[in-house]
Parts: C-alpha cells; structure tokens; sequence
C-alpha cells in the first residue's frame, strides 16, 4: 500500500524526566518514517520486496515509473511503522498490491504472470506471510471465553 504523505517530517512525544517534561522530538521523511528506519529499509532492500528487480531512486526524465523505489507497508496498516512492516518495493508492484490482503495478492494473477510466490519474495515479506499464517490459525475467543 502507498504511504499517504504527511504533512509535518518532526513528531514529538512529552516524557518526564527528573521531575520535569521534555519534549522529545523524531525526524521523520514525509510519509511517517523514522530517519534511522529509513536508512535501516534502504540498506535492506535494495532490489523490490516482492518481484526482485533492481530498482531506481528517481524517474529518469521520460522514462518509465515502474521500476522506481516506493516505500510500502507490507501488511496494510499505517500504524505499524517497524522494520518489518516498512519496506521499498517498485512503482508496479506497489500499484499492483494497493490495499490488497498480502496473503490474497500474492495468489493474484499479476503474482502469478511475474513468478511471484510466498517462496521468491523477500525475507520480510515471508516473515509477514508467516506471521499471517499463525494469527489466521488462532481460535477467536468469543466474549464469554469460548471458541468461536
């Protein structure tokens, strides 16, 4: 999924410290990501999470969008900023995914035509698959304590 830009790039929270508050700010890029999670994501993948291509920082004037580097959240959900949830993939897979259930887009017919698997994709997003796997396979607990 595309970030959604935000507006500021600083972010604070108030802590106390001996007694007094101390506003603690974050540097961030402009769609939410911490700087040293930036630097962290970037150094890891340097080719896209799902299709593996090498990809570019910037479209070349003229020149095609789909192998330009996106930042994406593997399991769609803007709250979960960490470096397993925060990844760089190109501009078609990214299109591709939009708000798509991992599990289901993988199963996709543009996964598909590309030999995009659970098995080619990258260490994060087999964490991700795995992770989903386990949560999907736990009993929801009804109100009353059974199994639903």
């Amino acid at each position: 999924m595309g970030c959604t830009p935000l507006r500021g790039v600083v972010y604070s929270r108030s802590v106390r410290l001996q007694g007094m508050w101390v506003v603690i700010g974050e540097v961030m890029n402009i769609w939410g990501i911490p700087e040293w999670l930036e630097r962290e994501v970037r150094e890891r993948d340097k080719t896209c999470v799902y299709c593996g291509i090498q990809m570019i920082e910037k479209m070349l004037p003229g020149g095609p969008r789909k192998d330009v580097a996106t930042w994406e959240h593997i399991i769609n959900d803007a709250r979960i900023v960490t470096r397993e949830n925060i990844a760089r993939c190109c501009a078609t897979c990214n299109s591709s995914k939009g708000v798509k259930n991992l599990s289901d887009w993988i199963q996709s017919s543009y996964c598909k035509k590309r030999g995009i698997s659970k098995d080619s994709v990258s260490e994060v997003v087999k964490q991700a698959l795995q992770k989903a796997m386990r949560d999907d396979a736990q009993p929801t607990v009804q109100g009353d304590g059974t199994a639903a």
